[in-house]
């Protein structure tokens, strides 16, 4: 996740800046990543629904242009929940072996975001080759809640 990480009710900390700043929905992965430690049991990729019908640009997917080359499809294009979908099975394809992958769909709180997250969700399970079991939807700002999808 490039220097940041989750500090349980304080949002997402630049470790390299040390101060808050708001995230896109989405990232697209440099060569080589994600990074992943091979002792890694439980693998909670996180993407915000937020970014689901606005252009593929870095406001809404951090490194666009390589989500742009990777998806085969121009910056600027409407990000649809395939394109997220897309994307959640890169950061996932370098899990190790016999970890779990529990992906976290974040934001389901704005208008419409819960049935965006559960049609995401449904794309994520027809995509799937680990055998994800479940997904998590959930805001993680101000107060995290979530909900729990498995397929089916």
């Amino acid at each position: 996740m490039g220097g940041r990480a989750l500090l349980p009710g304080r949002g997402f900390r630049d470790r390299r800046r040390g101060r808050r700043r708001s995230r896109p929905a989405a990232e697209g992965p440099a060569e080589g990543e994600p990074v992943i430690p091979g002792n890694t049991t439980l693998l909670v990729p996180v993407m915000g629904i937020d970014g689901m019908g606005r252009p593929l640009e870095e406001e809404t997917v951090f490194r666009s242009a390589i989500a742009s080359r990777l998806l085969e499809m121009p910056v600027g294009s409407i990000v649809a929940e395939e394109v997220i979908a897309r994307l959640m099975v890169e950061l996932i394809r370098c899990a190790p072996p016999g970890s779990r992958v529990v992906p976290l769909i974040n934001k389901v709180d704005i208008p419409g975001g819960r049935e965006k997250a559960k049609r995401l969700a449904r794309h994520i399970f027809s995509l799937d080759q680990r055998g994800i079991r479940r997904v998590v939807l959930g805001r993680l700002q101000p107060a995290p809640e979530v909900d729990v999808i498995a397929p089916g």
